[in-house]
């Protein structure tokens, strides 16, 4: 999987879409979230909760794809650091794994709560999450 951006100008031009792909997670994590807690009152959220895991393992892997190709900006062949300031506020690429291990984690605990719905779905989905 090749997740290099090769028309950004600047490391803030990244951090912008990685921040935003972030928002998009969170806003789908939480969703899910939402909909798992109504499915004691509402099963027929179950399919479509099961229905939503692969779009969040996948965007999941997209935010670790690009956590990974901040390296991507190099000058003189030397890794510049990751560091841009956004509205007074610094982010580095400490932050950036921050935000890797956080949706890893909302993914990890997704996939235990499909674990009691279908453990038969759980054990598909984890074999191709433990792969990354």
């Amino acid at each position: 999987m090749d997740n290099q951006f090769k028309n950004l100008k600047n490391q803030e031009e990244f951090f912008l879409i990685f921040q935003g792909l972030c928002s998009v997670a969170e806003f789908a994590f939480n969703k899910l979230d939402e909909d798992f807690k109504n499915i004691k009152t509402d099963i027929f959220l179950v399919p479509q909760f099961k229905k939503n895991i692969p779009y969040l393992i996948s965007i999941t892997l997209v935010i670790m794809g690009m956590r990974g190709d901040y390296m991507g900006f190099r000058d003189n062949d030397l890794l510049s650091p990751f560091l841009v300031e956004i509205d007074g506020v610094q982010y580095d690429q400490k932050y950036l794994y921050k935000m890797n291990d956080y949706f890893r984690n909302r993914l990890n605990k997704t996939l235990d709560i499909l674990k009691e719905l279908d453990l038969d779905l759980y054990n598909t989905h984890k074999k191709i999450w433990s792969d990354f």
